[in-house]
């Protein structure tokens, strides 16, 4: 999370295309002499013949304590300058022994969390503060908030869990009464010495408490708090990032104060919210609420815009249609070559104007009907809400008619810009899983969609534009949903030194080999029976080729009738060094 509030930062800016190294200590499951010592030498080879890096940005204290140990300042120059975040304390040691370093201290406003449970729940009596006694951060942010609670003890029970293993840690939270309010701090290594992960902690507590549970810190939203005044880590690498920006740019690291991190907001989850009965009016101004449904109006006001503008869309599009007719007006044969393919370019785009009118015609009859049967009133609230979500499909039916229209104009005209950037390959490759598993398993038989990574998540940063590689995938493997009626489709990534190459493989119905020409062809598909029976306008693949060529890859497929296909398209492997 820090890594990307970073990365966002110079990602904006003119060291976008910096080559930027990534070292993860792991020390917090790992913080004995022997694992820091092993990691020393392990830099100390790698780095013996680096040249000196222009500035080094380190998060936790871990990170800091080795950087400004004697083995730190061996193998990276006391000369580079320092930024670091996700410090929970300040020591003045650090700078004593690394001069040029400057950053930002993590801090935390349990105080105001606690003023906010008291006014949520009023009839709280007792706090019970979950925490370890095994990591430095737990020690730290455990002293603060015994601090800042102290002015609450004479009217409240405030109670420190330590020393206790999952199953008893558990055990207690189960056993609370009604009048108690939990306050997670951090649990990050049980009495046993079992690493336990920030998932895993708020997990354990949430699945066996009665009572509302809050935090301090943002990367347990969602996964069972209530909410609270949450501190981002994803902000502090902004900041981090912007500080170190500035030393880049020239500024010198004394003239840049150590501050306290000020991205601090009040989150709360709406899921947990309405378990507890907690009104949205009761909040403080300003609180970021996720998991909120929204409402009518501001669910479909897009979708009912879409109503007034999908006749004038349809104007254009049949007006793209139409130009673009060439007359080659030169030797005889050339003439009748001409004629030939203008006969089938007429033909071709007779057809596809003829299922273009049928693919919009579906959507905005659906859009008018069910808008008809709302206006003129007299259904039930259910009735509404049904025709109100068959209108939102029908306007994302019509939307995506509309994209692929527009962006074939700007291919056609070359002014389709890619706006490329650092994203992380899996991450989106996530996105895409769970965006079309739940398609998946609606088919009759349900389709097993199988997802397969190349890199481990921290190497696997890729310098394209993430939006049409989305696309492409969005395209491929929403011809792999419709082809494919049993057994599997599987998608994924391989990479060698210059490409990433990208596939997906279904067990579909396959494509005959004398089709094999017209799979990329503009305004082509298979054929006509195919475009009635399973829809679509018959430009995704071409789309996705142009794409993919922009992006200075190339695509291709494999296929067999009855078994299935298999598309790969390569992009270039420009990407952040990890």
């Amino acid at each position: 999370m820090i890594n990307q509030g970073i990365l966002d930062v110079l990602g904006s800016s003119s060291y976008s295309n910096a080559e930027i190294y990534f070292e993860y200590m792991d020390a917090k499951r790992h913080p004995d002499k022997e694992y820091i010592d092993s990691l020393a030498d392990v830099y100390r080879q790698k780095y013996k013949n680096y040249d000196e890096f222009d500035l080094i940005i380190c998060a936790d204290n871990y990170a800091i304590d080795f950087l400004t140990s004697e083995a730190g300042l061996e193998i990276f120059s006391p000369d580079v300058p320092v930024v670091f975040c996700g410090a929970n304390d300040y020591d003045l040691m650090w700078r004593a022994n690394r001069p040029l370093m400057t950053g930002i201290i993590e801090h935390i406003e349990p105080a105001k969390t606690l003023d906010l449970i008291l006014e949520l729940h009023p009839d709280t009596r007792r706090l019970l503060v979950v925490r370890d006694n095994n990591s430095h951060t737990s020690l730290i942010t455990t002293e603060q908030a015994k601090i800042e609670f102290q002015p609450y003890e004479d009217t409240l029970q405030i109670e420190y869990l330590e020393d206790m293993t999952v199953l008893q840690m558990q055990e207690t939270v189960t056993n609370t009464s009604d009048d108690t309010v939990i306050f997670l701090l951090l649990f990050s290594r049980d009495k046993a010495g079992n690493e336990v992960t920030m998932t895993e902690s708020i997990n354990a507590i949430a699945e066996v408490s009665s009572v509302p549970v809050y935090s301090v810190w943002e990367f347990y939203l969602g996964h069972g708090i209530v909410g609270g005044k949450l501190t981002i880590a994803e902000n502090e690498g902004k900041l981090a990032g912007e500080y170190a920006l500035r030393v880049l740019n020239g500024e010198g690291v004394d003239e840049l104060p150590i501050l306290e991190s000020q991205y601090h907001d009040f989150m709360f989850d709406w899921d947990q919210m309405e378990r507890f009965s907690i009104s949205e009016n009761s909040l403080p101004d300003g609180s970021i609420i996720i998991n909120k449904d929204l409402s009518f109006f501001e669910e479909y006001q897009k979708e009912i815009l879409v109503v007034f503008i999908a006749l004038i869309l349809q104007f254009i599009l049949i007006a793209f249609l139409l130009v673009n007719r060439q007359v080659l007006k030169n030797t005889e044969s050339e003439l009748l070559v001409a004629k030939g393919k203008a006969e089938e370019a007429d033909i071709l785009k007779s057809r596809f104007l003829a299922n273009i009118s049928h693919e919009l015609r579906t959507p905005l009859n659906g859009i008018l009907g069910f808008s008809e049967m709302i206006q003129f009133g007299g259904l039930s609230e259910e009735k509404c809400t049904r025709y109100a979500s068959l209108i939102k499909k029908s306007g994302e039916q019509l939307l995506l008619i509309i994209d692929d229209i527009l962006d074939i104009s700007k291919i056609e005209a070359n002014q389709l810009v890619l706006h490329n950037e650092a994203f992380n390959v899996n991450h989106m490759l996530d996105d895409l899983d769970s965006l079309f598993k739940i398609q998946f398993e609606l088919k009759e038989p349900p389709i097993e969609l199988i997802l397969v990574k190349g890199l481990d998540d921290m190497a696997s940063f890729l310098y394209s534009d993430e939006h049409r590689i989305r696309q492409i995938f969005n395209n491929i493997i929403g011809n792999a949903l419709k082809f494919t009626h049993e057994g599997s489709v599987e998608f994924g990534y391989s990479v060698n030194d210059e490409y990433m190459e990208f596939y997906v493989r279904d067990t579909g119905i396959g494509i005959p080999e004398d089709k094999y020409d017209c799979i990329f062809g503009r305004f082509r598909q298979v054929n006509d029976a195919s475009t009635r029976k399973y829809k679509g306008t018959g430009l995704g693949m071409s789309i996705s080729k142009s794409l993919v060529e922009l992006l200075g890859g190339n695509i291709r497929f494999e296929s067999e009738v009855d078994v299935g296909t298999t598309f790969y398209f390569s992009i270039p492997f420009v990407h952040v060094p990890v």
